[in-house]
């Protein structure tokens, strides 16, 4: 009995298990790729995209990365953070108008206190002034 024709059964079953799983792990290489690619890597994309949007002044929409995974918890925080940083900034531009206004207030007060002041240094020197011409008088008459 010859065992050639096995021994080319086995080797031809060798072939064919050793392509059935080479095609197998390209196959599941490929869906986890596919996952991967959409589960995680076009998300962290979407918020590297949306750090240098706020980076650059622009706080005004909000990041959509609709998950329930970690990504999608790191978009809500994410998104939270632009509207407390947009409210701060807005809270900051309100107390600059506020410290504009009574800088405001202040230089005019200054300035009327000035004004003031070099009023009361005129009638301070016409004083003198009249005090001098007085004296003056009063000598030859005396």
């Amino acid at each position: 009995m010859s065992l050639t024709d096995v021994d080319h059964q086995i080797e031809g079953n060798q072939k064919k298990t050793l392509a059935f799983a080479v095609v197998l792990f390209l196959g599941i290489s490929v869906t986890i790729g596919i996952f991967v690619r959409r589960s995680v890597s076009r998300p962290v994309r979407a918020l590297v995209d949306e750090t240098k949007r706020i980076a650059s002044g622009d706080l005004e929409n909000a990041l959509k990365i609709e998950s329930k995974s970690e990504i999608g918890e790191l978009a809500n925080s994410f998104n939270r953070m632009t509207k407390d940083l947009a409210r701060a900034q807005e809270e900051l531009k309100e107390w600059s108008k506020v410290l504009e206004k009574r800088v405001e207030e202040r230089t005019q007060e200054l300035t009327k206190t000035q004004e003031q002041l070099i009023q009361s240094e005129k009638l301070a020197s016409l004083g003198k002034l009249a005090a001098g011409i007085a004296h003056e008088i009063n000598n030859p008459l005396t």
